[in-house]
């Protein structure tokens, strides 16, 4: 029954909206049945980190990033890999997947919110849960969904960790993430810093960086970050996050000894 109401769904997306950018495919009842089978599958798959003061940093960041995004059909959720990649990749299900590699890249909460608010954008506009529905189907996603047993989760998680959006939709969410980072009052500058830092990775080890291709031009983006940032007028609020905590706090198997 689940499986003949997705596809009518998606199908009805597809006559009345055809590609437009944006435009979800799937309904909300079938993602909100995506996110405790992402949750169950990242904590199968990889090592979640729950120090209290990683999570409570991650907390404090939506909370701040939060109220900007207005009413979402499912709460974000920030979930801590422990993993060389330095990345973050929006799930469906509203999950955020955060990677140390990326918070012990970053060097301020405010670096962090900035690359949070971009994956918040994706969440906002269900890029990952279209985007899965065009590259393997409603099919596959109704058969996870339905309990299609651990191999059909695990399918359904590598399909989601590897989705590419198209320029048009990474565009769409760094224009997004500067509203988000001006309303939550973070200067539009903490986007600039983060890329140049990411971008600096990029250059010693790029293999880390595969995921930046679908991107628009990275010096572009932080051009664009740094003008937006000159011109705001709003206030600037510090975050109440202490980052050197943070990055202390992170269990990684990854920084063992011999």
């Amino acid at each position: 029954m689940l499986a003949a109401f997705a596809a009518l769904a998606f199908a009805g997306a597809r006559l009345a909206f055809g590609d437009r950018v944006g435009v979800p495919d799937v309904a909300v009842e079938v993602e909100r049945g995506l996110r405790p089978i992402m949750r169950r599958q990242i904590a199968l798959e990889g090592t979640v980190v729950e120090e209290q003061v990683v999570t409570g940093a991650f907390s404090a960041l939506l909370a701040r990033l939060g109220p900007g995004l207005g009413t979402l059909p499912l709460e974000p959720e920030v979930v801590v890999i422990d993993s060389p990649v330095v990345n973050a990749a929006a799930l469906p299900g509203g999950i955020v997947c955060v990677y140390t590699g990326l918070v012990r890249t970053l060097e301020t909460p405010e670096e962090m919110a900035a690359v949070l608010a971009h994956e918040l954008a994706h969440v906002e506009s269900r890029d990952a849960v279209t985007q899965l529905a065009r590259e393997i189907g409603m099919a596959a996603i109704a058969s996870a969904v339905s309990g299609g047993g651990g191999t059909a989760a695990q399918s359904l998680l590598r399909a989601a960790i590897d989705l590419r959006y198209s320029r048009t939709a990474e565009d769409r969410a760094d224009l997004r993430c500067l509203e988000l980072l001006e309303e939550a009052g973070i200067a539009a500058g903490a986007f600039a810093d983060a890329l140049e830092r990411i971008a600096e990775v990029g250059k010693r080890t790029p293999d880390l960086l595969r995921w930046l291709d679908s991107h628009s031009d990275i010096d572009a983006r932080i051009a664009l970050a740094r003008s937006r940032s000159m011109s705001a007028t709003g206030s600037r609020r510090p975050l109440d996050v202490d980052w050197r905590a943070v990055r202390s706090g992170l269990p990684s198997v990854f920084d063992a000894g011999p």
